[in-house]
C-alpha cells in the first residue's frame, strides 16, 4: 500500500511537472516572455521553486545527475518496448531530414566499405539509405548503441536477411571508418562530437550529424519525456560543435534545420534552437591522429 502511495505521488509530480513545462513554452512564445522567465529565474527563490514544480523537465548540471534523478519518477528508458517498435517503423521510412543526407552522400556511396553507426537503435538507419543508395555489397555497417540492442540488431537484420550489418561494442571500431554517422543520438552523450572521435587512433573520412537538437549557445542538459519513458540529453552548442569539428581537420560541407521534432527547454527558452543535421569531411591530410590526442 505504501508503494502504491509513492508511485502515485510520483506520477502526480511528473504530472504537475509536465502542466508547468507547457504553461513556460507557452509563455516563451508571448512577446517578452523569455525575457520574462529569464527574470524570473535569476531570483534563486523563484528558481529553485520553478524547478521542484518542473521535476524531470527541469535543466541539470549534467547527464550523469539528470538519469539518477529522472530514474526515481520514471524508471524506463531507452530499453522501453515503445521505443523499440518505433524504430522498426523507421526501417521502413525514409524521412524527410535523411534526404539532405542522401544528396551530400550519394557521390561517395558506392565507395564506402565500413561505416560506424553511433547510437544507432537497431540499426534502422541502413534500410532507407541502402534503399535509396543502393549501397555495397561488400558494405559492413557496424551499430554501436547499449549492450540490449544487440540481440535485437542482429535478429531484426535475419529478419531482412541482411548480412551487412552487425554490432560493436566499442568505440575502437570507428576509428578510420568512411563514415561515421550519428543520427538523433548525439544528444545522449555528455562529451562535444570532437572530443568523441579524436580518442580514436585514426579519423573517420566522413561524419553526418543529423536530427539532433543543439543550443543557441552554452551546452543544456534536459529530457525527452515519452509515454512511459524518459531520457536524459545534453543540447550542445552548435558553434562550439562546428567548430570543434574543424580544430580537429573537418570541413563542413553543409548544414540544414530539421522540423520533424523540436526541444524546447522550458525554464531556459533563451538556448532554445531547432534540430540539425550536418555533413563533415575530413581534409586529406588530418586523418591520421597524434598519439597523443
Amino acid at each position: 500500500m505504501e508503494g502504491q502511495v509513492v508511485m502515485g505521488l510520483q506520477k502526480l509530480r511528473v504530472m504537475i511537472g509536465s502542466t508547468t513545462a507547457i504553461g513556460l513554452r507557452a509563455l516563451a512564445r508571448l512577446p517578452h516572455g523569455t525575457r520574462l522567465i529569464g527574470l524570473a529565474a535569476s531570483y534563486p527563490v523563484i528558481e529553485r521553486w520553478l524547478r521542484a514544480l518542473l521535476c524531470v523537465y527541469q535543466p541539470f548540471p549534467d547527464i550523469e545527475t539528470a538519469t539518477k534523478y529522472i530514474r526515481r519518477f520514471i524508471p524506463a528508458g531507452h530499453e522501453h518496448s515503445d521505443v523499440v517498435s518505433q524504430l522498426k517503423q523507421f526501417a521502413d521510412v525514409t524521412r524527410e531530414s535523411d534526404y539532405p543526407v542522401l544528396f551530400y552522400l550519394s557521390g561517395y556511396a558506392p565507395g564506402l566499405s565500413r561505416v560506424f553507426d553511433l547510437g544507432g537503435g537497431i540499426g534502422n538507419l541502413f534500410y532507407p539509405y541502402d534503399r535509396e543508395l543502393r549501397l555495397p555489397a561488400t558494405l559492413r555497417w557496424m551499430v554501436h548503441d547499449l549492450p540490449d540492442k544487440e540481440e535485437i540488431v542482429l535478429q531484426f537484420a535475419q529478419s531482412r536477411h541482411e548480412n551487412r550489418i552487425g554490432f560493436s561494442r566499442r568505440m575502437e571500431d570507428a576509428s578510420g571508418v568512411d563514415l561515421f554517422i550519428v543520427s538523433g543520438a548525439l544528444h545522449y552523450f555528455e562529451d562535444e562530437l570532437a572530443v568523441i572521435l579524436a580518442r580514436l587512433a585514426e579519423l573517420p573520412r566522413l561524419v553526418v550529424v543529423n536530427r539532433t537538437p543543439f543550443s543557441r549557445a552554452d551546452p543544456i542538459v534536459t529530457t525527452q519525456v515519452g509515454d512511459g519513458y524518459v531520457h536524459a540529453c545534453k543540447l550542445h552548442s552548435l558553434a562550439a560543435t562546428i567548430a570543434g569539428m574543424e580544430a580537429v581537420g573537418y570541413r563542413l560541407v553543409a548544414r540544414w534545420p530539421v522540423h520533424e521534432r523540436a526541444s524546447r527547454v522550458p525554464l531556459r527558452p533563451d538556448l532554445n534552437d531547432t534540430y540539425w543535421g550536418l555533413f563533415f569531411v575530413l581534409e586529406a591530410d588530418r586523418r591520421r591522429r597524434d598519439a597523443s590526442l
